[in-house]
């Protein structure tokens, strides 16, 4: 936990993620979010894609894509 939402802190959660659940990433894991800039940054995509997992983002205005 920290008092920010920085790209920092999801990058952190994902690797914690990753080393506890042995079956995430292998180009199976899909990260949905929503268009924060701490999801939509390179430096976060890189770093799904070096764990092999894909993004997913849902569209402006749909709640529907999160369901």
């Amino acid at each position: 936990m920290a008092d920010h939402m920085h790209t920092s802190l999801v990058r952190q959660a994902t690797d914690m993620v990753v080393h506890r659940c042995p079956m995430i990433g292998r180009g199976v894991t899909v990260f949905h979010s929503d268009r924060g800039n701490q999801y939509m940054s390179q430096s976060f995509l890189d770093h799904l894609k070096g764990h092999g997992i894909r993004p997913s983002v849902g569209r402006t205005g749909v709640r529907w894509d999160n369901a």
